[in-house]
């Protein structure tokens, strides 16, 4: 399942909006979905009758947010998060009742929960030689416990698709 979680995938608007007058941010972009692998076991059990499996994933520097910006005085730029290390916990229902040749089809069931976020930089490109400055500022203000709640949405609409 996780080998075809996409490479890429848009989110949002294709054409720039205003956020506030003279800003303008365009849709989503988001990279390395098809990098997340799995860490540890895959944990069995059974939940009201249900056979159900645990599994632990994690990204080391594969899923970046990106998402493109522009001034009313034309220049142009983007805004991305990457994290250093992420790792959370995925539920599945497993169910092989009506699949052909006895294979299973995996369900997602159940929380997707946060584990673990480590060095959950922002950069800014497109602003010119106080890049790094700005970039700096920035990152201050997204927590770490952030990136997950960025994350998760979207690994689960392309684990979805992925699963259907």
């Amino acid at each position: 399942v996780l080998a075809k979680l996409p490479k890429y995938f848009h989110a949002g608007p294709q054409d720039f909006i205003s956020i506030f007058p003279g800003f303008e941010l365009a849709g989503l972009n988001v990279t390395g979905m098809d990098q997340i692998e799995r860490y540890g076991p895959l944990i069995p059990y059974c939940l009201k009758g249900k056979r159900m499996m645990q599994v632990d994933l994690i990204s080391l520097h594969g899923v970046r947010f990106n998402v493109p910006w522009r001034w009313c005085s034309g220049k142009l730029g983007s805004l991305s998060v990457r994290s250093e290390l992420f790792r959370f916990t995925a539920q599945f229902r497993i169910d092989s009742e009506g699949v052909p040749g006895g294979d299973v089809k995996l369900f997602k069931e159940g929380p997707t929960v946060p584990v673990y976020a480590h060095n959950v930089p922002l950069f800014v490109s497109g602003s010119g030689p106080i890049d790094a400055v700005v970039t700096e500022v920035l990152t201050k203000f997204i927590p770490s416990h952030l990136w997950g709640d960025m994350v998760l949405p979207y690994f689960m609409h392309a684990l979805q698709r992925t699963l259907e």
